[in-house]
């Protein structure tokens, strides 16, 4: 679709309960806006006052439905998401409301439940939250990532969301599924915290090494360049949130992500000109990414998001093959791999 000329590319109007065009365009997406915004804007939030729940501690709502349709003074029948959604800063309690769009419908209930979940299990869990400590030994790398406090904090809040991040919709799914995870919640929090571990502890070696290259190479600037760059990349791999984003499965690839940036920072001072030659084919496929994810709107589907993250993944497994052979690549991995995966994310709105 990309690649045709605007004039080749079908025009797309989207009319009112009356015919009138309310929205025309050639761009797909179109078909994923909410009309509501521009045909009766005060109607969507009239009904969620009337909807919606606040404070809410425990499933005493009843059963949700996916969608729902509300009539308004036109007798034009629109289709909204009920949810919860976490409630602000406050972890006791979650709130419940409507939502013009499935998608983001689904993404907050999922976050509310996991929250609802934690409060109905709330002594049980108690002891999950004393098993998840990092060694006093690894304050200096956990202070990379807020301090220990912090990092316990948000790795509680993984667990959780690992076993209960899910998409119920009755009281009798959300009480089977508590009593389904509860036995397992010692050991899933066990092992993430195992993951997570080493993901610190191969980030602080990670930071050291560059330290130490970046004071060994101080008055070289091209070198400094290069290793702020890499600075820069480990950072944005494994950023403050890191266990919250990634389950136990993913965190051990990203530690062996973690050592080939490593291992690319100590063989690039060898040979500059070599690692700025694989680097350029690298960037073609990073600037790709980076197009695509600035194009994202909240019209997006979600099958061309999880396709961006896919290619960020073997962006990685790339950057494998390219600076650390040795580690080897999990996946099979080429530039003819990366351009039809790009070429298929194109084709998607």
């Amino acid at each position: 679709m990309k690649d045709l000329p605007e004039y080749l590319r079908m025009r797309i109007s989207l009319a009112g309960p009356r015919g009138e065009e309310l929205l025309s365009s050639r761009d797909p997406a179109i078909l994923r806006q909410d009309m509501t915004r521009i045909s009766n804007p005060d109607f969507f939030e009239t009904v969620n006052k009337r909807y919606e729940k606040k404070a809410i501690k425990s499933w005493n709502f009843g059963d949700l439905p996916d969608a729902m349709e509300f009539q308004d003074r036109n007798n034009t029948v629109w289709v909204f998401y009920p949810g919860l959604e976490k409630n602000g800063g406050d972890d006791n309690c979650v709130n419940l409301r409507l939502f013009r769009s499935r998608d983001k419908a689904i993404d907050s209930h999922q976050q509310g439940a996991a929250s609802l979940f934690g409060i109905y299990l709330s002594k049980e869990l108690k002891f999950l939250k004393k098993i998840l400590k990092i060694p006093a030994k690894l304050k200096p790398a956990a202070d990379y990532f807020g301090g220990l406090k912090r990092l316990e904090s948000r790795l509680y809040q993984s667990v959780l969301n690992d076993s209960f991040r899910r998409n119920v919709r009755t009281a009798e799914d959300f009480r089977s599924h508590a009593r389904i995870m509860l036995p397992q919640m010692l050991k899933k929090g066990q092992e993430k915290l195992n993951a997570v571990l080493t993901v610190v502890d191969a980030y602080q070696s990670a930071r050291s090494k560059l330290s130490h290259l970046e004071q060994t190479h101080r008055g070289n600037t091209a070198v400094l360049v290069f290793l702020e760059g890499l600075r820069q990349e480990l950072s944005r791999l494994v950023p403050e949130t890191f266990m919250e984003l990634y389950d136990k499965d993913r965190l051990k690839q990203v530690v062996r992500y973690v050592r080939a940036l490593s291992i690319r920072s100590q063989r690039g001072l060898s040979d500059l000109a070599k690692d700025q030659k694989r680097a350029a084919e690298l960037k073609l496929y990073l600037e790709k990414l980076e197009e695509q994810l600035s194009s994202l709107s909240p019209a997006t589907a979600t099958e061309k998001r999880k396709a961006l993250e896919d290619f960020f993944w073997l962006l990685e497994e790339y950057k494998v093959s390219l600076f650390a052979q040795e580690l080897k690549t999990t996946v099979p991995v080429s530039k003819k791999r990366l351009d039809a995966k790009i070429r298929e994310i194109e084709r998607l709105v």
